[in-house]
């Protein structure tokens, strides 16, 4: 109930930003994740998630608005396709996938050259589906988490270049409750349209 109340404030406080006056932007970006790792969970004293085997991808579209000078404020939602973990039998799976819904800052330095060099973070929720369960068929991943970013990058001529240190929390809900956050770095390009 109360990722559901932060889902709202967040619509709320960033709808008239998004709507108002002024300069709007949308951007839509696409991503690679690197550096990837799930929450460690033990059992027995063993560990049982490590290291992302495989790369993972993202596909973000976020509408912004300058609320002030150099200063953006807005709403974002994406796709998120992790990367795969590996079990005690070095065998790979999928765990989930996610949709985040979050608001998003972003301050953009005023640069005379035709590079604008920005700073950016976002917070919101993390709608969770569960893949193929890592070692048990049965095991579901708790649907909605929490979903945080923090980055930088630069614009050139509207397109984008964007380094971010991401996380979605996840738990497991079968009987014995697991936490499977993943944290990765995600590089990622795009292209902003102003209107």
């Amino acid at each position: 109930m109360k990722k559901i109340k932060l889902l709202t404030l967040l619509t709320i406080l960033t709808a008239n930003t998004v709507y108002g006056a002024g300069r709007n932007i949308i951007e839509g970006r696409v991503g690679g994740s690197f550096n990837g790792k799930y929450k460690s969970i033990e059992e027995n004293g063993t560990e049982v998630l490590g290291e992302d085997s495989e790369i993972g991808y993202e596909v973000i579209l976020e509408g912004l608005k300058e609320v002030y000078p150099n200063t953006y404020m807005g709403l974002g939602i994406g796709y998120q396709k992790h990367g795969k973990a590996k079990d005690l039998n070095e065998k790979s799976g999928e765990l989930y996938t996610s949709v985040p819904i979050y608001g998003a800052i972003k301050y953009q330095f005023n640069t005379d050259g035709t590079i604008q060099p920005f700073l950016k973070t976002n917070i919101g929720l993390s709608f969770n589906q569960t893949e193929n369960g890592l070692r048990d068929i049965d095991e579901k991943v708790n649907p909605i988490g929490f979903y945080g970013a923090i980055g930088g990058g630069f614009e050139v001529d509207q397109f984008i270049v964007e380094l971010a240190y991401q996380i979605n929390t996840a738990k497991t809900d079968n009987n014995i409750e697991e936490n499977i956050d993943h944290s990765r770095f995600t590089l990622g390009l795009g292209y902003r349209f102003d209107f």
